[in-house]
């Protein structure tokens, strides 16, 4: 039967307070376990106090020194105050100390899981990494942002569940942590005697690195007051001496709100640094493991050992298990990655980014945690109304991906031609899924029908996602040819094996299926046996996509055009995301790295316009330039002026920097004879200087649908060893939703932008609209303003010639040769080297107010200045 649809969104919003309130009226089967009227105040509370904190920083308001200072407040005094009091205070009878024992090998199996997975990943094998990512994963912000949550829903009803939070940290803090800090010792044992692996053979070097772990865990002030206080807690029978207690009690209470500003403090500097596919790829893995991953697990354990609680607290401390997991992580994980210089601008951007992805989760989880025993029909009707929703938007994203790939003909290209396949199976589930909410899909032809075109969608599109994950470590291990020579082969299994599958369900279990009138989870219509066959499925699909990209990883050759890793795992581009490029690294990679790069990837040869660069120091500091010109008598005149005046410097040095006669000429020559390739050059010259077979993105895509696989795991293990089903599981059952159906919306977010079928076409189409023709339209110079206008006079009265020197190459694409050009992302290093720019955000600015004064422009007009490979070059100097 079709179920009714909300006339409006208000209704939709608010369909799972409507949901809430009709399993709560069913009297004995709801039992209410937590207290959510202080749960709203809770979280505005501590995300308002972290919004102040970044605002704070963000306006200057408060110093980088300030900030420490009260770092070090919260952690030295406030916080281990605070521990202290509540261990004394702590009922230890009534602890279950079989909890803290699931909990802990909850976190250990994360934590050596992505210990051995990082070490294996990595060649040679990267310790400091491994025990950097196994610590981020595993330590929660407990205290800062989870305990105020906890007693803002527990105080009631549960109120010795937040003060688990106590006897849970030290699990990082004594067992875990201390591994951790055993790799990243190793890691910098390794750095400082140059070699890729430390042969631990000295009994002087092993005791030392055993002395350095074990000093470091005993000095931490939270470990020595949970120890301290649980032998108080015994002392004192549980009840501190009143002037001790308001002692403890006042300066304790300044944890939470100085913790929760001081991190807003540090968001601000960890998201300076530039973003791509490839720095957001190890990030978007974490933060999966410690928002989805550890929360599943924690519950798992915990229900592992039920048989050691009192009957009635199973469910609320599994669900507890379940809401600890999401905490987000906690900001030490930065403070270890910067003490040990090891991925610190990567922690710094997964841990902002954990923080609010945790947020909704933490929420949703918190609502629902009041609900158990819920009967299926209680939430079909929402249900059905969501998965039509996602449907229709992951249908609409995956028919606009093949569009794209049939435009682009990327389906004849290895591995897209699978990516295609999967892309195709994500729509046939979400039509089998409209299929299910729209027709009376209950028994007969068309449960069959819709059954099959949903099933079929499902199935295909993980096992297209396996054979995805095996193309791709096939083509690191043989060739792209050995692929594309059995790629008959590899689309038939995908569609072979998923409808054997679907044939047999239809034949077994379609006459054991009775007539029934009620609508089912279209993941469970023919109850246990469709979902033993559908975890057999994810689980074999799972283990080979993330078993593959691993192993690709492993074995992973590096391209010419790839960055060599330092033995600590920062690679350049990390160093030029966060500004730290050596002067002499930052002149090879100005010179040699691009011409390496391009006459390895287009065959040919580049002429570079230097054969060295001055180390010079002495360079003018923009805000000198900007006095200087603003006094000048040249800072009204037109811009042409000032170019003639700087070609005469050219040809004439009498400043600063001086070259030779032979450079001279060869400058004004450039300058004077260079040609203006097409934008279809410049495109072309962007693909091939990615990655032609678009590996990273394919991985980024497996990775999320890894995520989409382990959360239908988990709703299959529970659907088939659970009676009962709890507010969690209406959590996962949704969440399964969106992962399941909601594959396009990934899809599209890495394939479906594709700038040459789709940003650009639509520049053109708004620029010859707007002002009648395709070509960047740039204002005049009287009508700039006052800055761009001093931005572009210091630039051609002290930078010009120096930057010329620096950037300007000849680079030869096919059997065309462009000369005197740079990319975008080159001149951003160089300003950020010779101090014009404080980070690349001043660089872009900068370089945006280059191009707007005429004195940089696209070698088409087509382009703003941009963080890119795009090529550009300096405006002719001539009418």
């Amino acid at each position: 039967m079709e179920m009714p649809r909300p006339s409006s969104p208000t209704k939709e919003l608010n369909m799972w307070s409507q949901t809430l309130d009709r399993v709560n009226d069913d009297g004995d089967e709801t039992i209410t376990t937590v207290d959510l009227d202080n749960l709203y105040p809770a979280l505005v509370e501590c995300f308002g106090i972290i919004f102040l904190g970044y605002l704070a920083a963000r306006f200057n308001i408060m110093s980088n020194v300030e900030a420490k200072g009260l770092n070090v407040f919260v952690s030295t005094f406030a916080l281990p105050a605070l521990i202290f009091g509540s261990l004394c205070r702590l009922q230890l009878e009534k602890v279950q100390w079989m909890f803290l024992v699931a909990i802990f090998l909850a976190k250990s199996i994360l934590f050596f899981v992505v210990l051995l997975v990082t070490l294996i990943m990595t060649r040679p094998s990267d310790f400091g990494r491994a025990g950097l990512f196994g610590i981020f994963v595993t330590q929660s912000n407990d205290f800062a942002l989870g305990y105020p949550i906890l007693m803002a829903i527990y105080e009631k009803t549960h109120p010795e569940c937040p003060m688990y939070l106590y006897l849970i940290a030290p699990i990082s803090f004594v067992i875990l942590n201390p591994i951790g800090f055993v790799c990243l010792e190793i890691a910098k044992s390794s750095r400082e005697n140059d070699g890729p692996s430390i042969s631990i053979s000295s009994n002087a070097r092993t005791w030392a690195l055993i002395l350095r772990v074990g000093r470091g865990v005993l000095s931490n002030p939270i470990i020595l007051m949970t120890v301290a206080g649980i032998l108080g807690n015994i002392a004192c029978q549980g009840t501190l001496p009143a002037m001790a207690d308001q002692f403890l009690q006042t300066l304790g209470s300044t944890f939470s709100g100085c913790a929760l500003f001081s991190l807003g403090i540090r968001m601000v500097s960890k998201t300076g640094s530039r973003l791509d596919l490839a720095s957001l790829t190890v990030p978007a893995v974490l933060i999966m493991l410690k928002t989805l991953a550890l929360p599943v697990i924690c519950r798992e354990s915990v229900n592992l050992f039920q048989n050691y609680y009192p009957p009635n607290d199973t469910e609320h401390l599994s669900n507890f298990a379940f809401l600890y997991g999401t905490f987000p992580a906690a900001p030490g994980v930065f403070v270890f990655a910067s003490k040990y210089d090891i991925e610190a601008n990567l922690i710094a951007n997964a841990m902002v980014a954990c923080t609010f992805v945790a947020a909704p989760i933490m929420f949703i989880s918190a609502r629902l945690l009041s609900i158990t025993n819920i009967n299926p029909s209680d939430y079909i009707q929402e249900l059905d109304i969501f998965l039509f929703d996602i449907s229709i938007i992951g249908l609409i994203c995956s028919l606009w991906v093949a569009f794209t790939f049939v435009a682009a003909r990327k389906f004849q290209r290895v591995p897209h031609f699978l990516t295609l396949s999967l892309v195709i199976s994500q729509c046939l589930a979400c039509i089998g899924a409209m299929l299910w909410s729209k027709m009376s899909c209950t028994h007969g032809w068309k449960l069959y029908f819709q059954f099959t075109v949903f099933t079929f969608g499902v199935y295909a599109s993980r096992i297209n996602a396996a054979l995805l994950s095996l193309v791709m470590l096939v083509i690191e291990l043989k060739s792209v040819v050995w692929v594309q020579q059995g790629r008959r082969a590899w689309i038939a299994i995908g569609l072979v094996v998923p409808g054997f599958l679907v044939l047999m369900l239809l034949l077994v279990v379609g006459k054991e299926t009775q007539a029934h009138g009620d609508k089912r989870d279209p993941n469970f219509q023919y109850g246990m046996t469709q979902a033993y066959v559908a975890l057999v499925v994810l689980v074999v699909s799972f283990l080979v996509t993330v078993a593959s990209l691993i192993m690709r990883q492993r074995c992973r050759k590096l391209p010419p055009n790839q960055s060599l890793s330092s033995p600590h795992g920062e690679n350049l581009s990390h160093l030029r995301d966060s500004g730290a490029v050596p002067r002499e690294g930052m002149r090879r990679r100005l010179l040699e790295s691009p011409q390496e790069q391009e006459e390895d990837e287009f065959g040919g040869d580049t002429s570079p316009s230097i054969i060295d660069i001055p180390t010079d120091s002495n360079l003018v500091q923009i805000e000198e330039d900007i006095h200087q010109v603003r006094e000048a008598p040249v800072a009204t005149r037109r811009l042409s002026d000032e170019a003639n005046e700087a070609n005469r410097s050219i040809q004439n040095p009498g400043g600063r920097y001086r070259c030779t006669s032979e450079h001279r000429e060869y400058c004004s020559e450039l300058l004077d004879n260079y040609d203006i390739p097409p934008v279809a050059d410049a495109l072309i010259c962007r693909a091939r200087y990615e990655d032609e077979h678009q590996i990273l993105r394919h991985s980024l895509l497996l990775v999320s649908l890894s995520a989409s696989m382990f959360v239908g795991i988990a709703l299959c293990t529970w659907t088939l060893l659970m009676d009962s089903s709890s507010g969690i599981y209406l959590e996962l059952v949704f969440l399964d939703g969106f992962l399941n159906l909601g594959q396009g919306i990934f899809a599209l977010a890495l394939f479906g932008f594709d700038s040459q079928y789709f940003l650009f076409p639509i520049q053109k189409f708004w620029r010859r609209l707007i002002y009648g023709q395709d070509s960047l339209v740039l204002p005049d110079w009287e009508d700039l303003d006052r800055t761009t206008k001093l931005y572009c006079q210091q630039f051609l009265r002290y930078h010009i010639e120096k930057c010329m020197e620096s950037l300007l190459r000849d680079v030869r694409v096919r059997l065309t040769t462009y000369q005197a050009v740079f990319r975008g992302q080159e001149l951003v290093d160089w300003l950020m080297e010779v101090g014009l720019s404080r980070d690349r955000n001043d660089a872009l600015i900068y370089g945006r107010h280059l191009l707007k004064g005429r004195v940089i422009r696209h070698v088409e007009d087509h382009l703003d200045f941009y963080d890119d490979v795009f090529l550009y070059s300096f405006h002719p100097l001539r009418e």
